[in-house]
């Protein structure tokens, strides 16, 4: 096969993942590593093609594998994972104490494979509403789960808006965007209303309209995994809510865990939430 001076995209064979794409063939990964997606063993998965330039024979990202359609991330905390089951296409909000914490360990494991309780992802998209994102914790959990600090740091696409409108317009025209561009498996929306309860200029007419169009924006975006974060108790949270069936609720070390109409609560310790267990 003539492969000189064309693009060579390097897959894994078992789960058909683009790995890598290059113009030269030599050695162009460390067959000693696993897939980040299935975590196969390249060595024995690992092949080789010509970029296909019919764009009509590339691959729809609209379309997943049965294998990725079974993908469940997990926050490595039995009782919550077993409970949420959380899928692509499926919409988490998580309320009230240490939501910073929840996100950012859910982040962190959607590198992780597929069959360690990841998504395998490449990318994911983060919309830091609140500015309240920890790069600290994020390589904290990264190191615990034994994943490369760097790829974790250059995978998650950070986007900030410093006011309310600005924020409205970022989730209807651009996130979209983002999430083609990237092709995320998961998008964050961190710590929504914070602009809207701390602004004393804001009216609440202004408010419970653009959240309205936030939601909107939301509701179009599939084949993702969504996770949305709130403090609680503000009088914009029935405006959220609703639109998600699950949810996870803290107040101090209390949860409680929404699954359609199921619940559940449990108690957990700060060390369960910080540290990974093995």
């Amino acid at each position: 096969m003539e492969i000189s001076g064309q693009s060579i995209q390097f897959f894994c064979s078992k789960c058909n993942t683009i790995l890598k794409e290059t113009v030269s063939p030599d050695r162009p990964l460390n067959i000693s590593e696993e897939c980040s997606a299935c975590g196969c063993q390249l060595s024995e998965t690992l092949q080789m093609q010509p970029k296909k330039q019919d764009a009509s024979k590339q691959p729809c990202t609209l379309f997943q594998t049965a294998y990725e359609t079974g993908a469940c991330l997990g926050l490595g905390i039995r009782e919550i994972d077993s409970f949420l089951a959380l899928r692509i296409a499926d919409r988490l909000c998580v309320v009230g104490d240490y939501t910073n914490l929840f996100v950012t360990r859910l982040c962190v494991r959607a590198f992780m494979p597929i069959k360690q309780g990841g998504l395998g992802a490449g990318s994911i998209v983060f919309v830091d509403a609140g500015n309240s994102s920890d790069v600290y914790q994020c390589v904290n959990f990264a190191r615990q789960f034994g994943l490369e600090i760097q790829k974790v740091l250059r995978g998650i696409a950070v986007s900030r808006a410093f006011t309310i409108h600005q924020l409205a317009g970022l989730v209807a025209h651009e996130l979209p965007k983002a999430v083609r561009q990237f092709n995320a498996k998961l998008v964050v929306i961190s710590d929504l209303l914070r602009m809207f309860t701390e602004d004393p200029q804001v009216s609440r007419k202004e408010a419970q309209y653009l959240i309205n169009e936030i939601m909107e924006s939301v509701h179009k975006i599939d084949n993702v995994l969504l996770v949305m974060s709130l403090r609680g108790n503000s009088q914009y949270d029935s405006q959220i809510l609703p639109s998600f069936g699950k949810r996870i609720e803290t107040k101090h070390l209390n949860i409680k865990l929404h699954n359609s109409h199921k619940s559940k609560q449990i108690c957990m310790t700060e060390k369960e939430l910080y540290v990974a267990s093995r």
